[in-house]
């Protein structure tokens, strides 16, 4: 090839081509972001409303609907999912990965404010609050503040003033949030009893909260000189200012807030808690840029946290509760540690087949220049280092060197016929130029499919696949280029006198021999063969069907969650108490670090006082014997022993994803609640009743006891009492009513009045109400309504606009994911009415799309690779010969997962696309020799004999790189092994089973259908070819 014979008349502009790409990949790194996987996120957008004690079903009908409504226009929406709970409506947009978040989120803002004005006009309504979302804002770091004698609100104030405004400017840091937050209030707790006596009502105070604590512009005062700026200041900071305020005069004597309650500086809201190790703590969660290194981050926040525990004051301690860096750091490291293993393990292979050092050296200058140049297209392309890229280099360790092998084999072996070194590196190179175009075609033809995946998976392999795509590209050039340079130069032939080389070499020579006679014998022999290959294909249909199939194996993270949920209708103090026996069974395990605790914070769930969550970090790796699975096996039975509430143990998800998703999430959409409600209790049944299916829930609560009010409108009105007067008294007496603002610090808070949490315990509060009539007598509320004892849900769900319901499940190893879900869509297909349809979320759903995003994958590459060879042999009939291997791969992988034990699984699956590009190399140096003998004269058997006979040793050599290099994943221990190793097991296995048979089952079926297509009058040989026919010569001196 003139690109060959260039770089050998040219040493230098041979080398510098590999100095250029070698440098720029170094410069290249530094500029990279660290990460542990890619952002494989859609864009999301969230929009949080709150109404300040309104019911699940008010904030469903006057705030979710007419946002959804509004919201269901927008284009690119891939799913609109909802709560409406008690005070709050959580709308989360999932839109397809193609919309840029930032547009995405403004075409939100301008959705809500076409429709906001349909929300009530109501001081207790918030104005909704719209975020981006994306697995890029999630906190890599979780800091937690804690002090004996410090209030929640307290630590609160420290969190934001003192530790957010110290991280928040770090470089890379893009937000920092602050869990389990109190903030300040003003609170008038009041005395029902009191306000009777007076003849008052809550609304009189809200209206004397209202009408004395204002702030308002008062204008200016000019005169011919200056002027003033005069500022009306009538807002109070000062407990004991609002505790003096005249509420009403009675009897000419004035009645103030203390007359008739008391007034506290509290928090706006006690519907939550945080604990670390058993103590009261308020969390900080650092989250950084999208495009920011994640481990320069951490290691910025942990150099700052000195300087911030400095800063608080005494009694108040700082520490890190969970830092998900430390697994990224870990899992990076041990596949660093894969790669350089697998670098050694290649170069010692390419050592022991070309038994010197001065040889094997020429292919290895490959490895680096290949692996060093890719990080400059990674650069260019936006990528980052991460476990997926890393791993793409690790395989790519074994592919790129491939290329060099061949054509320094072929050299070495023309060295070995008597030529000079600079002849055979041009002979040797021109002659071996059209294989290594078309395999590095081939192999790059595999990843251009898999590249294009659409999805979260699509996007979460681009990385991978196009990174290894760069690899080999570059390893093609350098094997045209820098290797023959470097054999015209320093390649010379040389025996092995070393004991072990002298081992090897007769080793390698009479596998040779016994190879030849083995294929003479397949080509006599071509029934035997063809039956064979039936075997392998029924073998191949049974690994399939019997093979263990999950969506991707269960990492050890060293982190461990429980979900804990109280019966229906708890309160925060029930939740706490069932909480501190979960935090129990966590302390008694030797292997749990530290945990962290949760309840009434929107984790795992709604914001609901009956829902908690636990975060375990473990110890290191290196100071346990239990792995995370072992660890959460043992907290089963203790969990499964609390009486009354719902608690299990989960592993985290491998892959970016809710913290608390579970394998199954099976939805069911429909109208009517109580329809959705007896179909949940069915689905419920089943699942509990499939083996291997556990932690099975619904987040369908139709048992939460509730106060039904019904007022007497007309008795009402014969009064003078309007309905809204009674509403706003229930209101502000139950659930706290926003009366005015105050600011403390510059910064403004709430002035909340409510009862006392005493007078509102029992649904006998109601009584003790009164309000106002025209005449100004005082009426009690209980002689204008009627409160009935009724049960219903905490929380309303939608699934794209209509209500519904989510079925949960873990799975237990033996039962797969696809096997779980069919068996519930075929329940469902026998019970649910018309109108009713389900759907799948989370895990579930990324499943079913990459299962047949997988498989259409598979075709395409396939088809790719057919292509590619057809224009490469310009022949439609040698690419069918080449991919007779691939049935073999595919066998050798399930058989070897299965004997590993390994599932078929995402990362097992890219393996195994990963192999159909490895297996056809092998098949077209034999392919392609073949046709130069045919070219030369040989005949059909000779020719497809001698071409494996002839490409035997680098056939092997290029198999046994690529194993050794897929090896170290295959063996993979620590951080991160579980989702290697499936990988590594199936390039291992299928690329050793293909090479032994396809070494004789090529040249039986290269005979069979070349044959076939010179009697259908195909060409299947090219019409000119260069060959100069060679002959076994005595090796040169």
């Amino acid at each position: 090839m003139k690109l060959s014979d260039t770089s050998i008349s040219r040493p230098v502009f041979a080398s510098v081509i590999s100095l250029i790409i070698l440098l720029t990949g170094l410069a290249a790194y530094f500029g990279l972001p660290v990460r542990q996987y890619p952002d494989v996120s859609n864009p999301v957008v969230s929009v949080t409303t709150t109404y300040i004690g309104a019911s699940p079903q008010t904030v469903e009908s006057t705030i979710t609907n007419p946002l959804e409504e509004g919201l269901n226009g927008i284009d690119g929406i891939r799913a609109i999912t909802s709560q409406s709970s008690f005070g709050t409506s959580a709308i989360t947009v999932e839109f397809e990965s193609s919309r840029n978040v930032d547009a995405a989120t403004q075409d939100v803002t301008n959705a809500v404010n076409k429709v906001i004005n349909q929300l009530p006009n109501n001081a207790n309504v918030n104005r909704p609050v719209i975020t981006k979302v994306s697995a890029d804002s999630q906190p890599i770091i979780w800091l937690v503040l804690q002090g004996k004698n410090y209030s929640p609100e307290q630590l609160s104030q420290l969190a934001d003033r003192v530790v957010k405004q110290r991280t928040e400017i770090l470089s890379g840091v893009g937000n920092v949030i602050i869990g389990g937050y109190q903030e300040w209030a003003m609170r008038a707790w009041l005395n029902p009893k009191k306000l009777a006596a007076y003849g008052l009502t809550v609304n009189d105070v809200v209206t004397a909260l209202q009408q004395n604590n204002v702030q308002l512009p008062a204008g200016q005062i000019k005169s011919d000189a200056l002027f003033f700026n005069v500022i009306a200041n009538g807002q109070m900071a000062d407990p004991r200012q609002y505790a003096d305020l005249v509420v009403r005069e009675v009897n000419g004597v004035p009645v103030r807030i203390r007359d008739v309650g008391w007034v506290q500086l509290g928090a706006s809201s006690y519907s939550s808690f945080a604990r670390f190790n058993g103590e009261r703590v308020v969390g900080v969660g650092i989250v950084p840029q999208s495009k920011a290194n994640t481990l320069d981050v951490s290691t910025l926040v942990y150099q700052a946290l000195p300087g911030i525990r400095a800063a608080l004051p005494h009694g108040v301690t700082l520490n890190v509760a969970v830092d998900k860096t430390q697994y990224i750091r870990d899992s990076i490291h041990e596949v660093s540690i894969t790669l350089f293993i697998a670098f050694g393990l290649v170069v010692l292979v390419v050592l022991l087949f070309l038994r010197t050092f001065r040889a094997t050296i020429i292919p290895v200058v490959a490895i680096p220049v290949s692996i060093v140049g890719a990080f400059a297209g990674m650069w260019a392309l936006g990528f980052s280092i991460n476990v997926l890229t890393l791993f793409s280099l690790v395989l790519a360790i074994g592919l790129v060197v491939d290329d060099a092998i061949i054509v320094l084999e072929n050299i070495y072996r023309r060295q070995e016929l008597g030529e000079s070194r600079r002849v055979a590196a041009i002979n040797g190179a021109r002659e071996i130029g059209f294989p290594v175009l078309a395999t590095t075609a081939t192999l790059i033809a595999i990843f251009i499919p898999l590249s294009l995946m659409q999805g979260n998976i699509g996007k979460l392999f681009h990385e991978f696949a196009i990174t290894v795509a760069i690899a080999v590209g570059l390893s093609g050039l350098i094997a045209l280029t820098l290797t023959p340079m470097l054999c015209s130069r320093f390649l010379r032939v040389s025996h092995a006198s070393w004991g072990l080389f002298v081992y090897t070499e007769r080793l390698i020579e009479g596998a040779r021999a016994r190879y030849a006679k083995t294929a003479n014998w397949a080509t006599h022999h071509r029934k035997s063969v063809g039956i064979f290959m039936l075997v392998n294909l029924a073998l191949l249909g049974t690994l399939y069907f019997f093979s263990p199939r999950t969506f991707v194996p269960v990492e050890d993270q060293g982190l461990i969650l429980a979900v804990v949920k109280a019966p229906e209708g708890s309160n925060l103090f029930y939740t706490s108490h069932y909480l501190r026996q979960v935090e129990a069974a966590f302390k008694a395990q030797p292997a749990v670090k530290q945990y962290f605790a949760a309840a009434g914070l929107p984790v795992g769930g709604p914001a609901s006082p009956r829902n908690a969550i636990v975060f375990a970090r473990l110890q290191d790796f290196d100071k346990r014997s239990q792995s995370q699975m072992d660890v959460v096996k043992h907290l089963f039975p203790p969990l499964m022993k609390i009486s009354g509430a719902l608690a299990f143990p989960i592993n985290p998800p491998s892959l970016n994803g809710a913290a608390t998703a579970q394998d199954v999430q099976f939805v069911v959409q429909g109208a009517d609640f109580n329809t959705l409600a007896k179909l949940n209790q069915q689905l419920l049944d089943k699942a509990r009743a499939t083996p291997g299916m556990v932690n099975v829930q619904s987040d369908l609560t139709d048992h939460t006891p509730q106060l039904e009010v019904d007022f007497h409108r007309r008795q009402a009105a014969d009064r003078g009492i309007s309905v809204g007067a009674l509403a706003q008294t229930l209101q502000t007496a139950i659930g706290g009513t926003h009366a005015s603002d105050f600011i403390m610090n510059n910064k403004n808070y709430q002035v909340i009045a409510q009862l006392e949490p005493k007078y509102r315990a029992t649904p006998d509060a109601i009584n003790g109400l009164y309000v106002r009539a025209a005449n100004n007598e005082q009426v009690p509320i209980s002689d204008l309504v009627k409160v009935s004892h009724s049960y219903g849900p905490d929380t309303l769900y939608h699934y794209n606009l209509q209500r519904s319901f989510t079925l949960s499940a873990s799975l237990l190893p033996f039962l797969p994911l696809s096997t779980a879900l069919d068996g519930l869509q075929q329940e469902a297909n026998k019970i649910l009415p018309d109108g009713y349809q389900t759907a799948l979320t989370g895990q579930s759903r990324d499943y079913v799309e990459t299962s047949g995003s997988l498989y259409v994958t598979f075709a395409v590459a396939l088809i790719f690779i057919y292509l590619v060879l057809a224009a490469q042999f310009e022949s439609w009939v040698h690419p069918l010969t080449i991919l007779l291997s691939v049935p073999l791969a595919l066998t050798g992988a399930l058989l070897t997962l299965m004997l590993a034990q390994q599932s078929l699984n995402l990362f097992s699956e890219i393996g195994i696309i990963l192999l159909i590009g490895l297996v056809t190399k092998n098949g077209i140096l034999m392919v392609e020799y073949a046709n130069q003998l045919r070219a030369a004269g040989k005949d059909l058997i000779f020719a497809a004999v001698e071409a494996g006979r002839i490409r035997f040793r680098p056939i092997i050599m290029t198999s046994l790189a690529m194993m050794a290099g897929s090896l170290p994943l295959a063996l993979a221990t620590g951080a991160g092994a579980q989702t290697r190793q499936p990988l590594g097991w199936a390039v291992v296995g299928g690329l050793l089973f293909s090479t032994v048979f396809s070494l004789l089952v090529t040249p039986v079926f290269y005979m069979l259908i070349t044959g076939l297509a010179d009697k259908l009058g195909f060409r299947t040989i090219p019409p000119k070819i260069h060959f100069e026919e060679e002959k076994d010569l005595e090796p040169a001196a």
